[in-house]
């Protein structure tokens, strides 16, 4: 944490004189975000069928196949969207393709074909959509469709399709935007895909930016994206599965800037003087040539027995890319972490192809088995190092796991904390699904290096490129955050890496203002050898689609100091206490007993530490919908902010009242559409939906 001391009356004034100019350039950020709500794939609904009066239970229509292109430009986003759905039932079913839309952006309908011929579809507001979406989910007896409450639709109708048949769609629309911004949101909803019943056997989805401004980073909070850069104003995200259920709807966002070192403040108010923050350090564009400085190099490998036979051959691939990157004017060494430490020199050798040859030998001659020194491994390997004028790195492959020698990851971490006299930075890849992570973490976290996991041959050649950006002159260094206007803050990392690549640097943190007023940064750093301040004001909340999860993406990172505080430190008072409740006011998942030794810690702690997507460790039980968070409780889902003091407002599952609170609040469609037992807090008040004896037997009216 750190705290600030009052300025003086006079060091005052020249602080806020420079804050309000700098402000008037800093919160544009905050005035130019952009959201862009749009739509992709639609749905098929499938109407009742009745035999002598009774319903005939359906199954929903199952998407087989679906594909959406989507280029966003400055002005437009355009779509191509394609869909193809099964009746998997017994019978004819009659059905209408329903294609939501956002009232505040009504998409400009291009083309809409069905099975090869053009239809014109029929265009409702929410007010003519209603009576219909309350028909249909009464017709159904499922609220499923309740999530469309507010929204408007293209409908056609009167479809039919046939026992075991499919019909495909193809949509081609355009929805406009503003034409400036400096965050681009793309909101992707998969109405269709997420309704279908079953996993989708084919889906894609390709997202092109092709805008004026260059591109500073793109990341997404709901899906594992592939990026690929063409150019510095175009770039492709890619999303593809198989015969995998599609839970979420896709939000991708694209930070907008010029070439230089940036940096984005983005906030989410909790009370007039607190909040939460996330701030993007992003690359400067590496057009630049790259000043080439020799270096030195340690490869330290793991040969332990508990390395399994697939991470051996990974491992070993890794060192001799390692070597392929050196330059001639750089030095290196190999060093076998086992029951023993081994080295191939006694100190550091040149890069010349004899000493190449002889590294691969080297590596050919390794024997896999015993223990783990892992505390002598990193001492040997920190002290082929000898000078300080050359930038060393340990490249650390191994399991974490120490077995032998000093055992304790405490112990291990100040030693290198205290013997790294010449400054090496560690680069650490955790070898298979339960490496010890949390150590590796910390070993690279206060060297300014940083760790990479492999787990599979599939994300092999991605993460080693990735991973040896950093081996190498950094673009930016010595990173450092002062919140100018704050009484407290907490941030994680507290210590910011260097960065290399053009990848961006996510902080997340907590802060307690002075006074009410805008929360301010001064990011300072060193880039491409010359010291920069940049200034950033975050004064109103961000919109809601990334707004709302920086409070779920901090609390991830908490809870990652937590485990590794347990696992580095031993458990201190109140620590797991602690650890278990912001689980379960988030409802992250948790492994019995707390420790990280013990159960499945080990990949969890990698989720809660890297990743940027909140449903990777939701809690079964628990259920994000919107800005909400519920939990199963017996047949019902409660809202996590529900207290018995409040008052209770109760409907009956597809009563007239239902329904009419629903036009009057559309937004508790998105919340009913859960199921047919739920409690909602909204409006100082509780919302609860409770069984009604007679839906069964409701039909079409």
């Amino acid at each position: 944490m750190k705290f600030f001391v009052p300025l003086t009356a006079r060091n005052h004034l020249i602080q806020y004189v420079n804050l309000l100019r700098l402000s008037i350039l800093a919160t544009a950020l905050v005035l130019l975000l952009d959201a862009s709500p749009s739509s992709a794939g639609g749905l098929l609904h499938f109407l009742p069928c009745y035999e002598e009066g009774q319903p005939i239970p359906l199954e929903r229509a199952r998407v087989v196949s679906s594909r959406a292109r989507i280029v966003v430009s400055d002005t437009a986003v355009e779509y191509l969207i394609d869909q193809t759905f099964l009746n998997n039932n017994d019978q004819t079913v009659e059905c209408i393709f329903i294609y939501p839309y956002e009232v505040g952006s009504p998409p400009d309908m291009a083309s809409l074909t069905i099975n090869g011929e053009d239809v014109t579809p029929e265009q409702l507001p929410p007010e003519q959509f209603f009576p219909l979406l309350f028909e249909l989910t009464r017709g159904m007896a499922d609220p499923s469709l309740l999530e469309l409450a507010g929204k408007g639709a293209f409908l056609v109708r009167h479809l039919s399709l046939g026992p075991r048949k499919e019909k495909s769609v193809h949509v081609r629309f355009f929805v406009r935007k503003k034409a400036s911004s400096d965050l681009i949101t793309v909101m992707v909803p998969l109405w269709g895909e997420r309704f279908s019943l079953g996993p989708v056997a084919g889906f894609e989805i390709l997202l092109r930016f092709k805008v004026s401004v260059p591109i500073k980073s793109i990341f997404s909070t709901t899906h594992e994206i592939s990026v690929l850069r063409e150019a510095p104003h175009r770039a492709t995200i890619s999303l593809r599965s198989q015969k995998k259920s599609v839970n979420n709807d896709l939000l991708v966002f694209a930070i907008l800037g010029g070439t230089d070192f940036d940096a984005s403040l983005l906030c989410e108010k909790t009370s007039e003087l607190e909040g939460v923050f996330m701030v993007i350090l992003t690359p400067p564009s590496t057009d630049k040539e790259r000043k080439i400085v020799p270096k030195d190099v340690v490869f330290a490998l793991d040969v332990s027995g508990s390395v399994t036979p697939l991470m051996r051959e990974l491992s070993q691939q890794v060192v001799m890319l390692g070597l392929r990157r050196l330059g001639t004017a750089d030095r290196f060494n190999i060093v076998t972490i086992g029951t023993s430490i081994g080295a191939m020199q006694k100190g550091l050798v040149p890069v010349t192809q004899e000493n190449v040859i002889d590294a691969i030998r080297y590596l050919n001659s390794v024997q896999y088995g015993g223990g783990t020194d892992l505390y002598n491994g990193i001492m040997t390997s920190l002290e082929k190092f000898s000078t300080a004028r050359r930038q060393g790195y340990v490249v650390l492959l191994t399991d974490g796991r120490p077995t032998v020698g000093i055992l304790d990851p405490q112990a291990i971490t100040e030693a290198v904390r205290g013997l790294n006299r010449y400054g090496a930075k560690i680069f650490s890849i955790a070898l298979g699904e339960f490496a010890d992570t949390a150590l590796l973490w910390r070993l690279s976290e206060i060297t300014k290096g940083s760790t990479t996991k492999f787990e599979s041959v599939g994300t092999f050649e991605s993460h080693t490129n990735k991973f040896y950006e950093g081996i190498t002159q950094p673009w930016v260094r010595d990173i450092s955050l002062d919140f100018e206007n704050a009484d407290r803050v907490e941030s994680i990392p507290s210590i910011i890496p260097d960065i290399s690549g053009d990848t961006a640097m996510f902080v997340f943190g907590s802060y307690v203002l002075k006074t009410p007023g805008p929360l301010v940064v001064k990011v300072r750093a060193r880039v491409h050898g010359r010291n920069q301040s940049i200034y950033r004001s975050c004064a109103s909340a961000t919109p809601e689609e990334i707004g709302g999860y920086i409070p779920l993406l901090y609390a991830m990172r908490r809870v990652a100091k937590m485990v590794e505080m347990d696992h580095l430190k031993g458990s201190e008072e109140g620590l797991l206490e602690s650890l278990r409740f912001l689980s379960e006011e988030y409802g992250f998942k948790q492994e019995a007993g707390g420790k990280y030794l013990h159960g499945g810690w080990r990949p969890l702690y990698w989720l809660y530490q890297t990743s940027l997507i909140p449903s990777q460790v939701e809690q079964e039980g628990f259920r994000r919908q919107g800005q909400k968070l519920f939990r199963r409780t017996g047949s019902q889902w409660v809202d996590t902010n529900f207290r018995p003091d409040l008052p209770v407002q109760e409907v009956a599952f597809l009563s007239n009242d239902y329904f009419d609170l629903i036009r009057k609040s559309p937004w508790l469609g998105k919340y009913f559409s859960l199921g047919q037992c739920i409690t909602v807090v909204g409006n100082a008040k509780a919302f609860k939906v409770v069984p009604n004896s007679e839906s069964s037997e409701l039909s079409l009216r």
